[in-house]
C-alpha cells in the first residue's frame, strides 16, 4: 500500500472515530432512546455474513439490525450491552458494520474482543445505510412483518425488551 494511500486511511480513520456515535453535521441529534416508529416497509432483506453464509430476514420473526464500526468505543460498548442482554433479547440479532473497507478478518476479531455470537455482515455498497437512513453509529432498528417497528440510537435494554415484546 502506498504512503498515500496509508495517509489517506489513517486520516479517513482518524475522522471516524473522532465522530464516533456523533450525528453528522446536517442531522439534529435525537435523545439517545427516542424510537422512531416508522412502519415503513423494509421488503425482502437477503444479506452475506462476514463467514460467506447468506442470511434470509424472515418477515414473520422480529429481527434486531444493530449498525456499527469496529474504531468505535460506544459500539464496543453497545456490542457488549447486547451480548449481555442477549438471553432477553427475543430477536434474531444482526450486526452491521458500516464501514466498507473493513474486512471480515478484522470483523472476527472484534467479534472476539465483544463476545458477540450472532451473524455480523459488512454493509459495502451502503444499501443498508441507505435503505434505514441510518445518520448515527449505535443505531438499532428492529423489522417485523416487513415493518420497521422500532428505530433509536443507542437503546437502553430496557427499551429494546419493551419493543420486542409489544
Amino acid at each position: 500500500m502506498s504512503k498515500f494511500r496509508l495517509g489517506l486511511l489513517a486520516t479517513a480513520l482518524v475522522a471516524l472515530l473522532s465522530g464516533c456515535g456523533a450525528p453528522s453535521p446536517q442531522s439534529p441529534q435525537p435523545k439517545a432512546t427516542t424510537p422512531i416508529s416508522t412502519g415503513t416497509s423494509s421488503s425482502h432483506l437477503n444479506l452475506m455474513t462476514i463467514t460467506g453464509k447468506p442470511i434470509a430476514i424472515n418477515p414473520n420473526q422480529k429481527t434486531l439490525l444493530y449498525f456499527m464500526a469496529l474504531g468505535c468505543s460506544s459500539c464496543v460498548t453497545g456490542e457488549m450491552k447486547l451480548v449481555k442482554n442477549l438471553p432477553h433479547i427475543h430477536a434474531n440479532v444482526i450486526s452491521v458494520d458500516v464501514q466498507p473497507q473493513d474486512t471480515p478478518s478484522e470483523l472476527e476479531g472484534f467479534m472476539k474482543q465483544t463476545g458477540a455470537t450472532w451473524p455480523h455482515v459488512i454493509d459495502k455498497n451502503q444499501s443498508l445505510i441507505q435503505k434505514y437512513q441510518i445518520s448515527y453509529l449505535d443505531t438499532v432498528v428492529i423489522l417485523f412483518h416487513n415493518k420497521v417497528i422500532y428505530k433509536g440510537i443507542a437503546p437502553s435494554a430496557q427499551t429494546i425488551e419493551t419493543e420486542l415484546s409489544s
